[in-house]
């Protein structure tokens, strides 16, 4: 940040968009610099942060933009995460994100994740896999991207999303 004529910044941060701030400093020198490590419960895609004076809270100003904050998640599915409905005859963009995975493996669930099958083993990660569902109807499937090397580091989407006829 640049802050002109101002001593100590305070430095907040938002994983809602800027509905609710919570502090990371309250009073630390305007360097232009912080050193801040997000905790695990700071997961969002919604993320903005806010600098300001520190004593009387005026100038303050927002990052422009929203950023995404995913402590410890080297794979994330981005879409279908939730909500979505496919019509089966067509084929579906499967979507994710990785940070230092170069393969992955896809899977899909039909009744909510009790139980997977494979659509694609140890394939380089490109970040999307078009999957064609013929003839498969549910009102509960849910995508699965792990990483090939370490299956323990996956994620799943949100939520459910339905496949009609």
């Amino acid at each position: 940040w640049i802050a002109n004529n101002i001593n100590n910044v305070k430095i907040e941060y938002s994983t809602n968009g800027g509905g609710l701030w919570k502090t990371i400093s309250a009073n630390t020198p305007n360097d232009g610099t912080y050193n801040w490590v997000p905790t695990d419960n700071d997961s969002s895609d919604n993320s903005v942060v806010r600098i300001s004076e520190a004593v009387t809270g005026t100038p303050t100003d927002i990052s422009d933009n929203v950023f995404s904050i995913h402590k410890n998640k080297k794979v994330r599915v981005v879409s279908p995460n939730g909500g979505e409905s496919y019509k089966n005859s067509l084929p579906i963009n499967i979507i994710w994100t990785t940070f230092a995975v170069s393969n992955v493996n896809v899977y899909y669930s039909l009744d909510n994740g009790v139980t997977w099958v494979s659509l694609q083993s140890n394939i380089q990660s490109t970040g999307a896999y078009v999957w064609n569902p013929a003839g498969l109807i549910t009102g509960q499937a849910r995508i699965k991207v792990e990483d090939a090397s370490n299956p323990a580091l996956y994620d799943v989407s949100d939520g459910f999303f339905s496949i009609l006829p």
